[in-house]
C-alpha cells in the first residue's frame, strides 16, 4: 500500500493549519490520521510540540520534533533516505487550491537544502519543514 503524506503540506484531524480540511482528499485524510499516530507512536514526540510546529514555531533544540518530522515526510513516502522528493505523489495529494504555489515552495526549499552543507536526512527534512512554512505560512499544512 503506498502510504503518501507531504509532512510540510498536510494537516489532519488532531491539527491545526491554515487550509481547511475540507480541502483535502479522503487519501490525504487517511494518510495523515495514520501517519499522525505512527509517527508520535515511533518518536514520542509531545502534541504540545506539535502544536508549535502547527504555529510555524520550529525549536532547533528538541530532536523529538525533528523525529516526528521526519517521520511523517519518510514513512510517507513523500522523501526517501537520499533526500529524493516524490514529486508524483505530493501532486497528487496537495489540495488544488495550492497545489501549484505549494510544490514550487517544497522544490524550492528542497534545492536550497540539497545544495548546502552535508546534513543529516533528519536535519533536511526539518529544515524543509521550516523552509516552506516560511515561503508560504498561508498554505501551511501539518499534522
Amino acid at each position: 500500500m503506498n502510504k503518501p503524506i507531504i509532512f510540510a503540506v498536510l494537516c489532519i484531524g488532531v491539527a491545526s493549519c491554515f487550509v481547511p480540511e475540507t480541502e483535502f482528499g479522503i487519501k490525504l485524510l487517511k494518510l495523515g490520521k495514520e501517519a499522525h499516530e505512527k509517527c508520535i507512536e515511533e518518536t514520542g514526540v509531545t502534541q504540545a510540540a506539535i502544536e508549535r510546529a502547527k504555529q510555524g514555531k520550529f525549536d532547533d533544540d528538541d530532536i523529538q520534533i525533528k523525529d516526528y518530522n521526519n517521520c511523517l515526510w519518510t514513512f510517507s513516502k513523500a522523501i526517501n533516505k537520499n533526500f529524493e522528493i516524490n514529486v508524483e505523489l505530493i501532486k497528487e495529494l496537495l489540495p488544488a487550491k495550492i497545489r501549484d504555489v505549494q510544490l514550487k515552495a517544497i522544490m524550492d526549499c528542497h534545492e536550497e537544502i540539497k545544495e548546502g552543507p552535508i546534513l543529516s536526512l533528519l536535519e533536511k527534512t526539518y529544515l524543509l519543514s521550516a523552509c516552506v512554512f516560511n515561503k508560504n505560512p498561508e498554505n501551511w499544512i501539518y499534522f
